[in-house]
């Protein structure tokens, strides 16, 4: 059965088929049954089984033990892509997933052939039917090869639509060539106006405390260290502070340097913070202006509850002024942990 499937043939309906039934042990139920909970048990069993196939036995025992998505309090059965650090589920990640496991040859067609860029995107039963579709619409017909329906795509629609592009994003722009290659040269030589915007590191308000963080991923992810430090309204140091972590990635050491430094006011009763941190990402998540990433979703809920409990707000800073906690934080890659009270304390280099 196994030679006749790769030899074209198809499979059993009784192999293909599967019914999935859900059998109650009680007559009367009067709790909500999870669907998404009956099938993450059902999953679990098979990425275990599928754990331990393709890799090490110890490290599989370590993933199925140790290592679970986290979680969002308070709410039942949100799902995320492991794949994507958004969690967010792309069509790219499953392919780039699932093409180590697929045969070479296309057996999802009636005449299969071997799945090369022509005959997957071009004369494949399903390629043929989306090329026809869309070119019935355009007005356009079947040509011999791909390379001539990409350039007659190109010609009736994608060029336009780029030429409307420039046109929204560059409004002053004139005269913008129709043809690729000139219009990449077009783009390679157009010279924008320059602003010129002074950077200045600026101190608190009387009453308030600044705090300025920072995270370093050596290889992103890599070998991580996180740093801050707390200044007074007349710009003193209060406490600096620099450690590594475990290996992260750039921003899950960001988020864990905010974290720590909250942690620190709070400890020390500090209040009225003026959090700076140069990165735009965290920023805009941790005021929920974007979308959350499951991999810091802890740090950022406990990052606001703190800020509600010392009276904190967050700003962004160029990086040129945070160069002070950036030398920190790699300081500790290089040479090790530092605690400091003042600054003369601090290494000058």
């Amino acid at each position: 059965m196994v030679k006749a499937f790769f030899n074209g043939q198809k499979l059993p309906r009784f192999m293909t088929y599967t019914n999935l039934v859900l059998l109650p042990k009680k007559k009367e139920v009067n709790m909500t049954i999870s669907l998404s909970n009956f099938i993450n048990k059902v999953f679990s069993r098979v990425i275990h089984v599928r754990l331990r196939q393709i890799l090490p036995e110890n490290l599989a025992v370590h993933i199925i033990d140790h290592i679970a998505p986290p979680g969002v309090q308070d709410e039942l059965d949100i799902p995320y892509w492991m794949l994507e650090t958004q969690g967010i589920f792309l069509v790219k990640s499953a392919w780039e997933r699932m093409r180590y496991f697929m045969p070479s040859k296309c057996w999802c067609c009636v005449d299969p052939e071997e799945e090369n860029i022509a005959y997957v995107f071009f004369r494949s039963n399903a390629a043929v039917r989306v090329w026809t579709y869309f070119q019935s619409c355009a007005g356009l017909m079947m040509g011999e090869s791909l390379h001539q329906e990409v350039l007659k795509c190109w010609k009736a629609q994608v060029s336009t639509s780029l030429q409307a592009l420039v046109r929204v994003r560059k409004p002053q722009l004139q005269d913008i060539p129709h043809k690729w290659h000139d219009l990449l040269k077009f783009l390679e030589h157009y010279m924008p106006k320059m602003k010129v915007d002074k950077v200045l590191w600026e101190f608190p308000k009387e009453g308030w405390n600044k705090v300025n963080s920072d995270g370093a991923s050596r290889g992103n992810p890599g070998r991580s260290t996180i740093g801050f430090y707390v200044r007074d309204d007349r710009g003193d140091i209060i406490h600096a502070y620099g450690q590594e972590i475990q290996d992260t990635t750039n921003t899950e050491a960001e988020a864990m340097a905010i974290l720590e430094a909250l942690r620190y006011c709070y400890v020390h009763h500090l209040s009225n913070i003026w959090l700076e941190t140069d990165s735009m990402l965290l920023k805009n998540v941790i005021m929920e202006r974007w979308s959350i990433l499951w991999v810091i979703i802890e740090h950022v809920e406990e990052i606001r509850r703190l800020m509600v409990l010392c009276h904190a707000r967050i700003s962004h800073i160029f990086r040129e002024r945070n160069k002070m906690v950036d030398h920190l934080a790699n300081y500790v890659l290089d040479t090790g942990p530092i605690v400091s009270d003042l600054f003369a304390q601090l290494d000058p280099t």
